[in-house]
């Protein structure tokens, strides 16, 4: 692990994701997980969300809290970028995992040209939000794509833990950002395709949920957002987060 990642690790960046990464030295990341914003703000197709249990359209939350209207072609452009810098951060045998919009994984075509797919992983809502206006099915699953290169860790314990779909309930969000993942779907990835001490680089923090289960399971993180106001709700949630108390024994 280089100095470099000594003095960033544990830390919350505000900036540009692509612009934050280009100062980055290569080779020092074991494990790139990130909710990437997909185009799902979804203006007049019917979906809902939830704060403090109240319902409320998705695209007005997507308004509120960032953008995430771009264009194909700009998503593209944004993934080209991020597939190269990844090439050069991420450690031999590490792994990328991905959240992307299942109905164009075309967006994530520098991704798949860089990198060779593992395999996709499926987290099943057994409680999905409505749809109101009753014009498509609800939204019941999320997916990630699993990326490395040739070489890659995998912590596989049982047959069990080597299925990918898992099953989960939604319910209240610690914070008030419209896309937090839930701990159901961010605690196994972590735990299976990284070990205690390995350095996780989110690149879109967001609510900051991948770097708090990181903390929680005695991973390093790096966290990047463009919003400042991600950023501050990400370092308040780590901070109130404790250590994990086997740390203290070893």
């Amino acid at each position: 692990m280089s100095q470099y990642f000594r003095d960033h690790e544990n830390t919350i960046i505000h900036g540009d994701c692509l612009e934050v990464l280009k100062n980055f030295v290569s080779n020092g990341v074991d494990l790139i997980l990130t909710d990437p914003p997909y185009g799902i703000s979804d203006e007049g197709g019917g979906r809902m969300t939830f704060t403090n249990g109240k319902p409320d359209w998705m695209h007005n939350k997507m308004q509120e809290s960032f953008f995430d209207q771009q264009s194909d072609e700009d998503m593209i452009e944004m993934f080209e970028t991020l597939a190269l810098i990844f090439n050069r951060v991420l450690r031999e045998d590490g792994s990328i995992v991905i959240f992307y919009d299942r109905g164009k994984p075309h967006l994530l075509a520098p991704i798949f040209n860089k990198f060779r797919i593992r395999n996709t992983v499926a987290f099943v809502k057994k409680n999905p939000p409505p749809q109101m206006h009753m014009n498509n099915y609800r939204s019941g699953f999320e997916i990630c794509g699993w990326f490395s290169r040739g070489k890659y860790k995998i912590n596989f314990t049982a047959q069990d833990s080597m299925i990918n779909v898992f099953y989960g309930l939604v319910g209240k969000h610690h914070t008030e950002h419209p896309t937090e993942k839930y701990s159901w779907m961010i605690e196994p990835l972590i735990r299976r395709h990284s070990s205690p001490g390995d350095l996780i680089l989110d690149p879109f923090v967001g609510s900051g949920r991948i770097c708090v289960e990181a903390k929680k399971l005695g991973r390093r993180y790096i966290g990047i957002d463009i919003k400042e106001k991600w950023c501050k709700v990400a370092r308040e949630w780590l901070a109130e987060t404790p250590e994990p108390a086997w740390k203290y024994f070893v």
